[in-house]
């Protein structure tokens, strides 16, 4: 991982790519996703999120991310 977080959400989609998003990066509400590609287990920055989340339930239908409440 890139930046050690608490409490972040976290995704898995088409089998070769986790996404852990939001959550607190040294006691601050972050806005950052990073991405593991499971093919060479390398981490890569992903998207930013248009707020911080934290403790947020994140549901994948088909390539799609839908976030709960």
């Amino acid at each position: 991982m890139i930046n050690a977080r608490e409490e972040a959400a976290s995704i898995v989609m088409g089998r070769n790519r986790m996404y852990i998003m939001g959550g607190l990066i040294d006691k601050e509400l972050s806005r950052n996703t990073e991405v593991l590609n499971g093919i060479n287990g390398a981490w890569e920055d992903g998207f930013s999120l248009p707020e911080g989340t934290l403790k947020w339930l994140h549901i994948s239908q088909r390539y799609e991310i839908e976030i709960y409440l």
